[in-house]
């Protein structure tokens, strides 16, 4: 059976096209909170493709829900493969993931590298563990009431006064009627189980990786995100950690300096790796 498909955005190079960058967006989110991203990217030589997660946006999907990260890593995959679509392999290729597309880009890696024309991964603020844990009567209470309810929808509990330090774009997120306030029971363990794989994957990865962490993040745990990169086998790793910076790096005000360090990273990666 056919997925339905993703709702998709191509944003093409203003100049003289270098690179190529999808990417995967975070929990609740939708294309339209990247346009600034890919028009500063545009400007500077990369085409842009950004889609909307299944349950996403608009595209089709329960809300806030899947039975399986497994669908989630078939997105990935498929948006990249629409890069390719639109814009071929003659130049490189790179996948960025913020927070939850984060974690989505780090288990997709495993196919993702496989694919010559990709030359690294970017991750922003990605989730591989909360900063608040669930007490444990709580998760063992939702893995018997999972089986019956699914899709029960339940608060996501992000303020938006912890996403960004920009009081103009936390109150845009705040207003915005297409972010998701609520994920399902379903979604929430099939997320605790995904952070879990991660980590135990993340010696498979051999792709160049690129991590950049908010340090005052509110919402993801920077240890995490430590403790997955020093566990990830690639031997071109780095890992940069924004001091004061909170979740959403892409929308702090010192987001031109973030994309500035993300678009070197990328240049230095451009050339294909020689053979070993």
């Amino acid at each position: 059976m056919t997925e339905p498909a993703l709702h998709i955005e191509y944003h093409p190079a203003a100049t003289a096209p270098k690179r190529v960058l999808t990417i995967v967006h975070g929990l609740g989110e939708h294309t339209r909170r990247y346009r600034y991203v890919a028009d500063w990217l545009n400007a500077r030589g990369t085409h842009v493709l950004i889609g909307d997660l299944p349950g996403h946006g608009q595209s089709p999907g329960i809300r806030g829900h899947v039975d399986d990260f497994s669908q989630y890593i078939d997105a990935a995959c498929a948006l990249q493969s629409s890069a390719v679509g639109r814009w071929g392999t003659g130049l490189p290729h790179f996948v960025l993931g913020h927070s939850l597309g984060g974690l989505i880009t780090a288990l997709a890696a495993p196919r993702l590298q496989d694919r010559p024309e990709i030359r690294g991964l970017l991750l922003s603020s990605p989730c591989f563990g909360a900063t608040v844990e669930t007490p444990a009567w709580r998760l063992a209470l939702g893995r018997v009431l999972v089986r019956f309810k699914p899709t029960l929808q339940q608060p996501n509990n992000i303020d938006p006064s912890t996403v960004t330090r920009s009081p103009e774009i936390a109150a845009l997120y705040g207003q915005d009627p297409d972010v998701l306030r609520t994920v399902t029971l379903g979604w929430y363990f099939a997320f605790v189980d995904a952070m879990a794989q991660a980590m135990s994957a993340a010696p498979a990865i051999h792709l160049p990786v690129g991590v950049w962490q908010a340090g005052a993040d509110k919402i993801v745990s920077p240890a995490h995100t430590r403790q997955w990169t020093e566990a990830c086998a690639s031997v071109d790793k780095a890992y940069q950690e924004l001091d004061g910076l909170y979740h959403e790096i892409l929308n702090e005000p010192e987001r031109d300096d973030v994309l500035a360090a993300m678009l070197t990273w990328m240049t230095e990666h451009e050339a294909a790796p020689q053979p070993v």
